[in-house]
């Protein structure tokens, strides 16, 4: 059954769609709002950050770790290793960088093995 419908206004016209099952230019038309595209852009950021900064807290050097960091770089260099981190300092840098954090250290001494580096992923498209 087909109805010829005159639209007063744009507004009428998709209120009309989503009620006969064209709920994709309403969902489009909530998506493209200034305050709903603010809201997925301050979600993005907020995940980003906090997966930063988890990472971060996996990468502190613990409080005896700490100690051997003489330059405070956050890293336990090669020159201030001692002991078994010296000892077995090029299978523990994980990332080549020159110094073990955190989580390099616990993965081997746990046996967890190199951390997974944390990957962030997110992608907005402006309206």
């Amino acid at each position: 059954m087909q109805h010829n419908v005159l639209f007063s206004s744009n507004r009428e016209q998709k209120l009309v769609r989503q009620v006969s099952g064209d709920e994709m230019t309403l969902a489009a038309d909530f998506f493209r709002s200034p305050i709903v595209f603010g809201m997925l852009i301050l979600s993005a950021i907020i995940l980003a950050l906090s997966v930063t900064m988890a990472n971060a807290q996996d990468r502190a050097l613990s409080d005896r770790a700490k100690g051997l960091d003489a330059n405070n770089n956050g890293l336990v260099d090669k020159g201030e290793a001692r002991g078994p981190l010296a000892a077995n300092f090029s299978e523990m840098d994980c990332d080549k960088n020159g110094g073990l954090d955190g989580a390099e250290i616990r993965g081997f001494f746990t046996g967890s093995g190199c951390p997974k580096p944390a990957t962030v992923s997110a992608s907005v498209q402006s309206p």
